[in-house]
């Protein structure tokens, strides 16, 4: 099967709606993120906020992994 991340881009995060729950499935380096919420819950706006964290650890761990440090400072 052809990946279509080619032509479309990486994936950010899938989405499912259920009846009773949405969940939310975000790609990481070494497994995934899923995230389950209430169906009404505005989760654009979720994912958004998500990806931000998620693409600041990310950045954290590159800088600490070429620093030689495992410490994460919190502002």
């Amino acid at each position: 099967m052809q990946s279509y991340s080619d032509r479309l881009g990486m994936v950010r995060y899938s989405l499912t709606e259920h009846e009773k729950v949405t969940l939310m499935t975000f790609p990481l380096r070494d497994g995934i993120f899923c995230l389950s919420a209430m169906p009404k819950a505005y989760m654009n706006k979720i994912g958004d906020k998500v990806m931000k964290v998620l693409k600041s650890k990310s950045s954290s761990n590159t800088r600490s992994s070429i620093t030689g440090s495992n410490k994460t400072t919190r502002k």
